[in-house]
């Protein structure tokens, strides 16, 4: 199977997520790419501007603004932090580069969706187990101060659902 194209990342965000298993790309710009690798997929170019100070941001928990070098040429760099809704955990990092004094793509919306669940028994842990970030409250247009009244439209209920269902009974898939 022969690889596409490499993504030229300049000037589009870029999106990663981290999990047990490593580093993943999430989307660059508008495009999805949810789990595959930033070193196979992104150009070489936008690994040495921008990744590496992504996977610097993943690693301090850091914000990054400067200039990096590549070859003969200078790019702004902006990276910073997705942090779990608790404040404890880096999940991802986002950033973004381009020649300095370009306007850059506006910022995007992130939302981190943070829930926690007993490894003994499988039951969440505490009265607030499931925490939603700033941002996710307003991706979805929920009043943060009074979720509850919303509960039944969190989109992630019927999707868990739906998700329970098929791994009770898998010959429904």
């Amino acid at each position: 199977m022969s690889k596409p194209q490499e993504i030229d990342a300049r000037g589009r965000w870029v999106v990663l997520d981290r999990t047990p298993e490593g580093t993943s790309l999430l989307a660059v710009g508008a495009e999805d790419y949810p789990g595959i690798s930033p070193r196979n997929w992104l150009d070489a170019r936008t690994k040495i501007v921008l990744v590496d100070k992504l996977k610097a941001v993943l690693s301090s928990g850091e914000s990054f603004e400067g200039v990096v070098r590549y070859g003969s040429a200078e790019f702004a760099v902006t990276a910073k932090p997705i942090v779990s809704p608790d404040g404890q955990m880096v999940v991802g990092a986002y950033g973004i580069f381009d020649h300095p004094g370009h306007k850059l793509a506006e910022e995007p919306l992130l939302g981190t969706w943070q829930w926690r669940v007993s490894k003994a028994t499988g039951k969440n842990v505490g009265e607030d187990s499931s925490r939603w970030n700033e941002n996710l409250f307003k991706i979805y247009g929920i009043d943060p101060v009074h979720p509850s009244r919303a509960s039944a439209a969190r989109p992630a209920s019927g999707w868990l659902n739906s998700f329970q269902r098929k791994t009770e009974t898998p010959s429904s898939w």
